[in-house]
């Protein structure tokens, strides 16, 4: 907000665990009188000359102060603060080299977990969605500029946008004040105020005689109360602003309405048009019905229909054919809505019905069987967040764990790339030299617990015991069984921990390169290894101390 209001057009945050640094190309500082007066002292009044966009009460600095050790740049001058040694003294250098806007350099007098460090971030996105300035925070611009958003009512107070449920979030020209329940407007969605509001000290909510507000409160009243009493009728202008004239929200079509439309379509009393755009038929892996259009192009009119009471492993099947584009999975349920016993049956309905899309059906049986034969890799734009996570970690470590077994049985450990697949067989394979697959499943079931990377490595090491490819049935030998006891006993199997406590440390970092962040669960948990790591490495750093014995008196040595 001090960026916005010292007429800024870009502000760069860069926070880590120990460190936060924020930089602007505002006006900053001009001279020594405008620190002592502004800077030095607390609570200063502001001119209304002064044109702030925010700033109202000239205390934010101090909060920055309570977290660590300050370093202000600003022209020509340093400030530094450092209330844990100096109180709220602090100390200037002049004649330094210019530096523009403001640059505010902040170590942290207590470091941030890696739960707490994923937590500040998520709120700098959700506090600054809609700022005015170029917010970039670790190199990512965080914020979207309310003019290119789609609004529901433009006024000269605010920009609001609709949703049925949830909260009704309040930005104060782009800045998170607060968030309404449903209940206490009507409505949820985003409000994005284009004058400044009347707020509390602590800035996280509205004074009730704040007049911007009211007339805010007065339109978004006049759209829910015209939405409850007339929800089909146009609606009308509210004395600020316009607002857009909404479509009435057709009803919602239910499983009676799609009955009795399957049995108009075989009794040819729908039109092709509206055979081929009525949502007629339910997806095995989904709640959502589709349209005939939608089942024609989903797998090149190739589909398929799952048994009445279809398992996990039969929904797993299903988003396998889907991805592949082998076949599309309905629903058994389809059949009853149809009125039919077979999934043939389907063919002879639509020709019936006049359908000018022909479809192919496949029995369940045989695209089963088809999907339990193959082994795929699975693509980095397919991949889940945590599939992406797993992936890039292991890669990054894979190749120092061969080097670090050397020789395992006779056998040269060379480094093989690693790759995700999709497979109903097997939880990983090999082609015996240049690439390792690693089941998708294991990765979506272990995820990155700290116990899952010794998972991932047994695998690893599984694989280079394997000399021959096992893409298909193969057995094991007395000399894998060797190699694969060699490289994991080698070293006390100091290798294989070595590689899950780097793949566990480094996960965080590496999440948030490929910009695929860990979960607050996955975070938790490496925050909890590493407390135990440094736990153990105390105790055991304790003993060693305590065994080694007191040198001998001096007499002795001499």
């Amino acid at each position: 907000m001090n960026a916005v209001d010292a007429g800024a057009t870009k502000c760069d945050i860069e926070l880590t665990p120990q460190i936060l640094s924020i930089r602007d190309n505002g006006k900053g500082f001009k001279s020594k009188e405008e620190i002592e007066q502004f800077f030095e002292v607390f609570g200063q009044p502001h001119d209304d000359m002064e044109d702030k966009t925010f700033g109202q009460f000239r205390m934010g600095r101090g909060q920055l102060f309570a977290y660590g050790r300050n370093t202000w740049r600003t022209g020509k001058f340093a400030m530094s603060v450092d209330i844990d040694k100096d109180g709220l003294d602090y100390h200037m250098e002049e004649g330094l080299s210019h530096e523009d806007g403001c640059h505010i350099h902040v170590e942290l007098y207590t470091p941030l977990t890696h739960t707490a460090h994923a937590e500040m971030l998520d709120q700098l996105e959700q506090n600054c969605r809609y700022v005015s300035l170029v917010l970039n925070v670790n190199g990512r611009q965080i914020n979207k500029v309310p003019t290119t958003q789609k609004w529901e009512i433009e006024s000269a107070e605010a920009s609001i946008r609709f949703r049925q449920n949830g909260y009704l979030v309040v930005y104060n020209q782009g800045i998170k004040v607060c968030e309404f329940p449903r209940h206490r407007l009507g409505c949820g969605g985003e409000v994005v105020t284009k004058q400044n509001l009347k707020v509390n000290f602590a800035r996280n909510d509205i004074m009730s005689d704040c007049p911007v507000w009211a007339k805010i409160q007065q339109a978004i009243l006049g759209q829910t109360n015209a939405q409850q009493t007339r929800p089909f009728a146009a609606l009308p202008a509210p004395t600020t602003g316009t607002v857009r004239e909404r479509r009435p929200r057709a009803p919602a079509t239910t499983e009676a309405d799609r009955v009795r439309l399957c049995g108009q379509a075989k009794d040819k009393q729908l039109t092709p048009s509206q055979l081929a755009s009525a949502k007629l038929f339910l997806p095995l892996c989904s709640h959502t019905n589709i349209s005939l259009t939608m089942l024609h192009n989903r797998c090149d009119g190739k589909f398929t229909v799952a048994p009445e009471q279809a398992s996990y492993n039969e929904h797993e099947r299903g988003r396998s054919m889907v991805q592949h584009k082998l076949a599309f999975p309905l629903a058994h349920a389809n059949l009853r809505r149809w009125g039919l016993t077979d999934g043939c049956d389907f063919i002879s309905a639509l020709k019936v019905a006049g359908s000018y899309y022909t479809l192919d059906y496949i029995p369940w049986g045989d695209m089963v069987a088809r999907v339990d034969e193959r082994k795929l890799i699975v693509q980095e734009k397919d991949m889940t967040r945590v599939e992406a996570i797993v992936l890039a970690t292991i890669r990054k470590h894979a190749a120092n764990l061969c080097y670090r077994l050397r020789r395992s049985g006779g056998t040269v450990m060379l480094p093989r790339t690693i790759q995700l697949g999709d497979s109903k067989s097997g939880d990983s394979w090999t082609d015996g030299k240049k690439v390792i697959v690693i089941n998708r499943n294991v990765a979506n079931s272990c995820g990155c617990g700290p116990f899952a990377w010794i998972n991932y490595g047994l695998l690893i090491l599984h694989e280079m015991a394997h000399q021959t490819s096992t893409l298909k049935d193969h057995g094991h030998t007395p000399e894998f069984y060797r190699a694969f006891h060699d490289c994991t006993t080698q070293n006390h199997g100091r290798s294989l921990s070595w590689f899950a406590s780097r793949c566990a440390a480094d996960c965080p970092q590496i999440a948030e390169r490929i910009d695929r962040r860990m979960s607050r669960t996955e975070l938790a948990m490496v925050d909890h290894q590493e407390a135990c790591t440094a736990r153990v490495t105390a105790v055991v750093g304790a003993e060693a101390t305590a065994a080694v014995p007191p040198p001998p008196p001096e007499s002795t040595r001499q």
